[in-house]
């Protein structure tokens, strides 16, 4: 068991390592949730919009489909 230990104690880094290794962490956490901030907008926009032109899609095959049904009465 203490051989274990002493293997983990000796392969581990150092500490200004481990603090480089945060700081790199924290800035790619910034920037992750700073591309949250801009995409979660733009994603229900562009869902938003899809919605709006699939409903306009149906209006017009609906608006079809009953001129259709005028011919042929």
């Amino acid at each position: 068991m203490t051989d274990n230990w002493a293997t983990l104690l000796e392969d581990r880094p150092s500490v200004p390592e481990l603090r480089a290794q945060q700081a790199d962490i924290q800035a790619w956490l910034k920037r992750t949730r700073t591309a949250q901030a801009w995409l979660t907008p733009l994603t229900w926009g562009l869902n938003f919009g899809s919605l709006l032109l699939g409903l306009w899609f149906m209006a017009g095959q609906w608006a079809l489909l009953r001129a259709a049904s005028r011919r042929l009465e």
